[in-house]
């Protein structure tokens, strides 16, 4: 132990004096203040992306909460369609049901490419 303390006085410039009178402290450097909280540590370790185009398609003032939850999972890619129920073992048959069995029922297809959604699609806009 001793031998270590030598170390760092040997290491430590010669202009370098303590100060006796002040307590050590610790302070978190994520934190501008250098004090810890958790937004401080979820901000130091998440990955930022930035802001997205659609964002604010979804989530705007007097939104209806269950219509933009679903518009944000639709969004991300995660609905629970027929291809993802399968891979989970949910379901036996992914084919689509509206476009009467005509192909995989899959996110693209369900709100681009489906026969039905097309037409309803239509009407909508």
């Amino acid at each position: 132990m001793n031998r270590y303390i030598q170390e760092i006085n040997t290491s430590t410039p010669s202009s370098f004096t303590p100060k006796i009178l002040n307590e050590d402290g610790v302070v978190w450097l994520p934190s501008r203040k250098g004090f810890y909280s958790l937004r401080s540590a979820w901000e130091a370790i998440r990955v930022s992306n930035g802001r997205l185009d659609w964002c604010s398609i979804v989530w705007f003032p007097k939104n209806v909460p269950r219509r933009a939850f679903i518009l944000w999972m639709a969004m991300q890619g995660k609905l629970a369609s027929k291809d993802r129920l399968l891979k989970w073992s949910v379901v036996d048959n992914a084919t689509c049901v509206p476009c009467r069995n005509r192909a995989l029922e899959s996110h693209n297809h369900l709100f681009f490419y489906c026969t039905f959604s097309r037409a309803v699609w239509k009407k909508i806009l």
